[in-house]
């Protein structure tokens, strides 16, 4: 982080808060100086709220707090970038940011958020946040299952026709029983000829 300090002798200051990962703009409040050294010293963002006119720890109530990623200042010093990681949905709407979706860098931009905010819900989050628990291998094996689009891996249930769009033939034997021998072509095609006709050509040979 810059060793820079904001200007606060015109009073409080905007802080813009930044996804430090994604790119996403979260929220603006405001700073004085205070809040400035606590956010910094105590790595969770912190304002001074207006409305109650004190200092305001971001997630005070909620626990979705902010953590602090990195600061940066404009060219003036008096306007605050503040890069961080949320604990969770940073809009008291349950939104990701105060912006909607609009603030979202591009699809995969939407992607990342969601996927963060669903893996720092303190409660929920559902399949998301339990295939993030299972870890990288787990991970990568549900990559993998969803782009052969099967569903189907190592430990995972099998769909219903999935050997078949494989190109597998299904197991129809029972467990244990010995493969049956699968017939030559000379005997398919023995098997599928017609039987000859005797009459006439029996006949005649009489």
């Amino acid at each position: 982080m810059s060793g820079a300090r904001p200007d606060f002798s015109r009073g409080l200051l905007p802080a813009i808060v930044q996804h430090a990962d994604s790119g996403q703009v979260l929220m603006l409040g405001w700073m004085d100086e205070e809040a400035w050294e606590r956010t910094r010293r105590e790595g969770l963002v912190c304002f001074f709220s207006r409305s109650r006119g004190r200092l305001w720890l971001k997630g005070e109530s909620s626990g979705h707090h902010l953590e602090l990623v990195a600061t940066a200042l404009d060219c003036d010093h008096d306007a605050i970038l503040i890069q961080a990681r949320p604990r969770g949905p940073t809009c008291h709407l349950g939104r990701a940011s105060c912006f909607g979706e609009a603030a979202v860098a591009g699809v995969l931009g939407r992607l990342e958020a969601t996927i963060a905010e669903r893996a720092a819900a303190p409660e929920g989050g559902g399949y998301t946040r339990s295939l993030l628990a299972a870890g990288t291998a787990r991970i990568a094996q549900k990559l993998g299952e969803e782009g052969r689009g099967d569903g189907a891996g190592r430990g995972a249930p099998e769909r219903p026709g999935g050997a078949a769009r494989r190109g597998r033939r299904p197991a129809l034997s029972p467990p244990g029983a010995a493969p049956r021998p699968r017939a030559s072509a000379r005997g398919r095609a023995r098997r599928a000829r017609p039987p000859r006709a005797e009459g006439r050509s029996a006949i005649a040979g009489r």
